[in-house]
């Protein structure tokens, strides 16, 4: 027992000098968040429409508003924003993303995706992760799209193989039936050649 006791008093002393010690850890952790929130600025972002490529937050703020605002605008509106892209790196990447347009031609998707890949390697590190994960998504939605259009060329091919079965099958029944009245005849011209 008294090894028992001695474990007990030494966990017991530990605990006391933990418990001593988190009074200043709550201190310093207190003080360290108070130099955060005095250290962050606000920011304002409110007329931030530029699309360039750098560290600031209005910058990375104006390529999602510009990807969110892409979402929802109508062919004409693509169109019309890609005829006034630039060959600068901004310009060819923004370019890339109209194309990427989930309402495009596929033909055009591709296009974009292509555009999109091939931009990776020239992007900046701070925008890589961001069109990745548009890139990824569009390649999500692009083989979804062409496995959907394989089934329904399958599901196409298939029906026409079973329209031409049923067709086939109306084909064989006729001849069944035009038999069947045949051999109903010959067995009514025996009966009535029996009877006599």
């Amino acid at each position: 027992m008294t090894v028992f006791n001695r474990l007990l008093g030494l966990l017991l002393a530990a605990s006391l000098t933990a418990c001593a010690l988190i009074p200043e850890a709550q201190q310093d952790m207190g003080e360290s968040i108070d130099q955060i929130e005095h250290s962050a600025t606000p920011v304002d972002c409110a007329d931030s429409t530029m699309l360039r490529f750098s560290n600031h937050p209005c910058d990375q703020l104006a390529w999602h508003r510009f990807v969110y605002d892409l979402a929802l605008t109508s062919e004409t509106e693509r169109s019309q924003w890609l005829r006034h892209s630039n060959a600068t790196l901004p310009g060819q990447l923004q370019a890339a993303l109209i194309r990427s347009h989930p309402d495009n031609p596929n033909i055009v998707r591709l296009r974009g995706q292509g555009d999109l890949l091939s931009l990776m390697d020239r992007l900046p590190a701070n925008m890589v992760d961001f069109v990745h994960w548009i890139a990824h998504q569009n390649q999500y939605l692009l083989e979804a799209e062409m496995t959907i259009t394989q089934l329904n060329r399958l599901s196409a091919q298939q029906q026409q193989s079973l329209d031409d079965l049923t067709e086939k099958l109306a084909e064989k029944s006729a001849q069944l039936d035009a038999l069947t009245e045949i051999e109903q005849r010959l067995n009514s011209m025996r009966l009535e050649n029996d009877d006599h």
